[in-house]
């Protein structure tokens, strides 16, 4: 709460400035699973309202000055999925940002299209103890990771996984150190700043 609902405030004028709605909730769907598989069910509830659903962590907010996302959105609107790569993503080799075969994804952002597969694809998330089992480990990324990984319902090829940097950025050291290996990126203008890992305090 310390700073979710600092970060939530931020959101809503972002919201209010391209003309989004912003959705918060704190009801709980599991009673057996970590706080973070929450975003699931969440955003199937409400992906039938919307063209689209952006989700965004509580520790995450939006640039006030950034574009707007819709534009980024329309960009790659042939995709059901829009998500963001990782920093653990470290492929030299690759200088486009599309990593669409890359299964290296931060779930911390997603952006979801309202359609038949979508939903299809959140439900099998949802609801499969299998993947939970051998999900690749941080909870439900760990589940759409191993959905990349082994192409799942043809998932890659209705996915695009932007590079860290692009979509959304951490605070401080780790993204200054990502982006020093892609000097390319520096280009780019992230939606988001996301404090993942960091203290309350931060």
């Amino acid at each position: 709460k310390d700073y979710a609902d600092k970060c939530y405030e931020i959101n809503k004028k972002y919201c209010k400035k391209y003309g989004f709605d912003i959705i918060k909730s704190h009801k709980r769907f599991y009673k057996d699973r970590s706080p973070h598989y929450e975003r699931l069910p969440l955003i199937l509830n409400n992906l039938e309202k919307y063209d689209y659903v952006i989700w965004v962590d509580a520790d995450a907010h939006f640039d006030l000055n950034s574009n707007d996302i819709s534009i980024l959105i329309d960009k790659y609107s042939n995709y059901n999925f829009i998500l963001s790569g990782d920093i653990d993503d470290n492929n030299k080799e690759n200088k486009s940002i599309n990593r669409q075969k890359s299964s290296i994804i931060n779930s911390g952002v997603m952006i979801v299209k309202n359609s038949k597969y979508s939903k299809k694809v959140i439900k099998h998330w949802v609801n499969s103890d299998e993947l939970l089992k051998r999900r690749h480990s941080y909870n439900d990324q760990g589940i759409i990771r191993v959905y990349m990984a082994e192409n799942i319902n043809n998932f890659n090829k209705e996915t695009i996984v932007l590079q860290y940097g692009v979509i959304q950025r951490f605070f401080g050291e780790k993204n200054s150190s990502y982006i020093s290996k892609f000097p390319y990126l520096s280009s780019y203008k992230p939606y988001i700043m996301h404090y993942a890992g960091e203290k309350n305090e931060k």
